[in-house]
């Protein structure tokens, strides 16, 4: 009866058809994620997105979950302000027992929320060492003049500052400060208060003895045979300049005003502790290969790098066809010039195959 009619059965992509519900799915995740957000936080839909963006479990987690740990985060008097600075927190399945573990070292959570980052055993040991009563890092707080919310940041990254004697800090600090290192300077480096008070007298009798201009932080904690290195440099830096400054040699070597030299070291610093006569080998061989000095300025990294590394990688290059016009590929990190490298000598190969 049907044999003369002419159907058509539509074939059916099941696989298009399954990605487009596992889209759907995920859109309508994401968007009850976006007005729970706003919802909780009372922020708006582009803080909400941004917070989505840049944290990306919250686009895994439940919604269950999320109101469960915003309200027991309530319960333990976090602000809406410090879970807008740490989401992450909205997805942590033990939030509730670190909670409870980091309220019996604080009268304030929210002073040393960023704590909460830390799995639950290594906040387990922090919270062991603080004493509620003589708060470090209240005490840390008010002895570098920074917020308690940063002081945690600190002790998260190095966890010795709990174990250390305050009265020692303090007089380690005092040191520090009287001969010329910043508060700052010391928080950048802060490993410095972990070496004993004979110990940090000792090297900074020694770096004024030797004259340097300014004592750093890494002059204390550094090896010996790292600071002797550093004097040889600096006094071969010495004979080569006389009375020059680094920026007025590259401004002759490079062909350059003093502002381009000057511009060149604050955007490669590490040059400042480079042995001029090293930078001096590694300008003239670039200039034998007939790169021109406005090359060089433009990727002043290269003047880090060893003649031997450099002729290394330039005859490599030059074995497989490649001749350098471009400095860029020269200062690539080990890594990333062996792939390159690999991938070169691969597509010679696959050449050399079609000729034959």
């Amino acid at each position: 009866m049907y044999s003369d009619l002419n159907i058509v059965t539509p074939k059916i992509n099941r696989k298009s058809t399954t990605n487009e519900l596992i889209y759907d799915s995920f859109k309508i995740s994401k968007d009850n994620i976006l007005e729970r957000l706003q919802t909780l936080l009372c922020i708006n839909k582009v803080k909400a997105t941004e917070i989505l963006t840049n944290c990306k479990p919250l686009s895994k987690v439940s919604p269950k979950l999320l109101t469960d740990n915003y309200e027991i985060c309530k319960v333990y008097g976090i602000t809406n302000e410090s879970l807008t600075s740490f989401p992450e927190l909205l997805t942590q399945k033990d939030l509730p027992e670190k909670l409870h573990l980091i309220n019996n070292a604080t009268n304030d959570v929210n002073s040393m929320i960023s704590l909460l980052k830390m799995n639950f055993n290594n906040l387990s040991k922090t919270v062991c060492l603080l004493d509620k009563e003589n708060d470090r890092v209240q005490y840390f707080s008010k002895l570098f003049n920074v917020k308690p919310l940063q002081i945690c940041e600190y002790i998260k990254k190095k966890p010795f500052l709990l174990k250390l004697n305050l009265e020692r800090i303090q007089e380690s600090l005092r040191l520090l400060t009287d001969n010329g290192i910043s508060k700052n300077e010391v928080l950048s480096d802060l490993w410095v208060l972990n070496y004993k008070l004979d110990t940090v007298k000792k090297r900074i009798k020694f770096v004024k003895e030797n004259k340097f201009e300014k004592i750093k932080t890494w002059m204390i904690r550094a090896p010996s045979d790292i600071i002797l290195n550093y004097i040889k440099i600096r006094s071969d830096n010495k004979l080569i300049l006389g009375n020059n400054s680094l920026a007025e040699y590259l401004s002759q070597r490079l062909e350059c005003n003093i502002e381009q030299a000057n511009y060149i070291i604050s955007r490669v610093p590490a040059l400042k502790g480079k042995s001029v006569k090293k930078m001096n080998e590694i300008i003239d061989y670039l200039y034998s290969l007939h790169i021109k000095p406005i090359h060089i300025c433009i990727t002043p990294k290269i003047l880090l790098y060893s003649v031997e590394t450099m002729k290394k990688r330039v005859e490599e290059l030059q074995e497989q066809g490649v001749y350098i016009d471009n400095l860029r590929l020269l200062t690539k990190s080990q890594k990333q010039y062996q792939v390159y490298y690999n991938k070169l000598i691969t597509v010679n190969k696959k050449k050399l195959r079609g000729i034959k």
